[in-house]
């Protein structure tokens, strides 16, 4: 095999430098300038660069609609990838594979389930994910009523159901929702809250079902239907809804080491907030003065962005309630006032602030869909083609065809179904 590095480069010297093409036109035009541009050798067998694009629009996981809107080395990867895999397709060829009948017996085996796995892919897994993502740029602050029964074979929902329709009635007739939710809510805690949620809420976060009612739900209402999950019934109010942001924050802490004397911290964070607007540097006090040593060493910078419905980019960790609204309500380049929280107190400084970069939070929504809902949706969507085609199953015609098939003997004998029962 023969990939030229030179004429690698010389393609990716247009391939990287034109504007993102969006329109299937575009596209189309950009195909009859370059597509028959050589960039490899496999044998004597020349490897363009519509051949290329071609495989890459097979390739299920690919990250964008067309190769040349990769990055310069994903792009290097892709060519020497595609080569490799021609080189192997000559080499079979040449030991005579193609024409070997057990050898096409399994690439007929492996297409179906290649097939299948594509559909699904095409059908749930990509639409899905992609709702998700979408959904990701918007994070919602909710409340909500929950009522539980208990688990197992024979669960009575009953009363769980009365006691949820009890209080959905007197929401409709306009009572207080905070009111409903101490009176109502099993979860103790959460009703003497109201209802109310700490921490925002975005896609990926919450069960499905509340999920969608949150996000089909304008703020200020509460969703029309009661949900029901496999654990509890829930109602669900939408208190806000925000554009989901990333912040870079910091801060300086006094922790409080003795309960007994709070008042000595507290002056000293006081001291420390005087000097800070007096003019003296946020960093070089962070530095000196700081008790949190991990951010101290950065000049009170948490280095690492984060967000309210998913915590930090990297750890995923969630900041204390009262700290994460002193940072969220702050304005780039400024710096609060003292805001106590359960360790100590602290001096908040917000640096900046940037849109999520959803791309990155692709894989793990692809993850968690394949994990909570793949399984469910995909035998959903054969009961809905097995509904349309009239399908149905003669179970005892299939309870006796099992009591046939020893699936030992059928691995090992092809002719396994010739000893059946003809009825």
């Amino acid at each position: 095999m023969n990939v030229s590095r030179n004429l690698i480069l010389i393609t990716l010297s247009f391939l990287i430098s034109i504007s993102p093409i969006i329109s299937q036109t575009q596209h189309s035009e950009f195909l009859k300038k370059y597509g028959q541009t050589q960039l490899a050798t496999v044998g004597n067998e020349p490897i363009t660069y519509e051949q290329i694009e071609r495989a890459y629009q097979k390739n299920i996981s690919k990250q964008k609609p067309y190769l040349y809107l990769l990055n310069r080395d994903s792009i290097v990867d892709f060519v020497k990838l595609y080569s490799n895999y021609r080189l192997k397709v000559i080499d079979a060829k040449d030991k005579k594979l193609d024409k070997d009948s057990s050898v096409q017996a399994e690439i007929q085996q492996n297409r179906k389930i290649l097939a299948e796995s594509f559909l699904f892919e095409k059908k749930l897994t990509e639409p899905n994910v992609n709702l998700m993502l979408e959904r990701r740029n918007i994070e919602a602050k909710v409340a909500i009523i929950l009522t539980t029964f208990e688990q197992g074979p024979n669960k009575d929902t009953t009363s769980a159901f009365k006691k949820i329709n009890e209080a959905m009635d007197k929401l409709k007739k306009g009572e207080n929702f905070g009111a409903i939710a101490r009176e109502y809510c099993d979860d103790k805690d959460l009703g003497n809250n109201g209802g109310l949620i700490e921490q925002w809420i975005t896609s990926g976060k919450v069960q499905r079902e509340i999920e969608n009612a949150i996000y089909e739900t304008q703020p200020g209402n509460v969703y029309s239907k009661i949900i029901y999950t496999p654990y509890a019934y829930f109602i669900v109010k939408v208190l806000a809804k925000e554009p989901r942001k990333m912040v870079l924050g910091g801060h300086i802490l006094v922790r409080i080491q003795d309960l007994n004397d709070t008042l000595n911290y507290k002056k000293k964070v006081d001291s420390i907030l005087t000097l800070i607007r007096n003019g003296a540097s946020f960093e070089k006090l962070a530095k000196e003065l700081s008790d949190d040593k991990f951010t101290a060493d950065k000049n009170g910078s948490f280095d690492e962005y984060y967000s309210r419905s998913t915590g930090f980019e990297k750890n995923k960790s969630q900041l204390n309630p009262s700290f994460e609204n002193a940072l969220f309500t702050l304005k780039d380049g400024e710096i609060s006032d003292v805001v106590k929280t359960n360790i100590g107190f602290h001096i908040i400084k917000r640096y900046a602030t940037k849109n999520p970069v959803l791309d990155n939070e692709r894989d793990d929504l692809r993850n968690l869909y394949r994990k909570q809902y793949y399984e469910f949706d995909k035998q959903a969507f054969l009961d809905s083609i097995y509904k349309e085609m009239k399908l149905s199953i003669n179970e005892r015609n299939l309870a006796n065809l099992i009591t046939y098939i020893d699936s030992n003997k059928i691995k090992m004998n092809l002719n396994w179904a010739d000893s059946l029962p003809k009825e």
